[in-house]
């Protein structure tokens, strides 16, 4: 019996000993326990973090998605205004076209004008003459008909040589 107490003791021993083994066990699994949900809970965190991002990703995604549209619309915007611009271009290129037309015409009418100007005043020293010439032809007419005053009764004349002259003829007329 001194055999088997001395071996229920030492399997009392060991079984303390391992007792206490399996209490550092525990206890280190209890630790291994708290740090793998300690590690755990660091991946939910993480994996939180991650969606977040992920989410903040998609958000900034759906951003430039926006700004790519208003860019997309602001270039139709440029678009339209620069095409609003070549149609302005185009109006000022006729305008200009029509303005050289206007120019070119009134260049023409100023040459016209200075032709009529110099004609107008040839025409001036003209009538200028031709009334110095019916001035003086006036005067000679007048001069005319005062020296033609006594010729008034042109009939009393014509009636006293008439007679004598109609004989002069007929004598005229025989010696031919």
């Amino acid at each position: 019996m001194a055999d088997d107490s001395e071996r229920l003791e030492g399997i009392e021993q060991a079984l303390g000993s391992m007792n206490e083994q399996l209490r550092n066990i525990r206890e280190r699994l209890d630790q291994g326990d708290e740090r793998f949900n300690q590690v755990d809970e660091r991946f939910n965190q993480v994996d939180e973090r991650f969606n977040q991002v992920d989410e903040r990703f998609n958000q900034v995604d759906e951003r430039f998605n926006q700004v790519d549209e208003r860019f997309n619309q602001v270039d139709e915007r440029f678009n339209q205004v620069d095409e609003r611009f070549n149609q302005v271009d185009e109006r000022f290129n006729q305008v200009d076209k029509r303005f050289d037309a206007v120019g070119k015409r009134i260049d023409s009418l100023a040459v016209d004008v200075h032709q009529l100007r110099v004609l107008g005043e040839s025409n001036s020293e003209q009538i200028k003459i031709i009334a110095e010439v019916q001035s003086r032809h006036g005067e000679k007419l007048d001069e005319l008909a005062k020296g033609i005053e006594p010729l008034k009764d042109l009939r009393d004349f014509v009636q006293r040589i008439a007679h004598e002259h109609e004989r002069r003829i007929t004598e005229l007329e025989k010696g031919m």
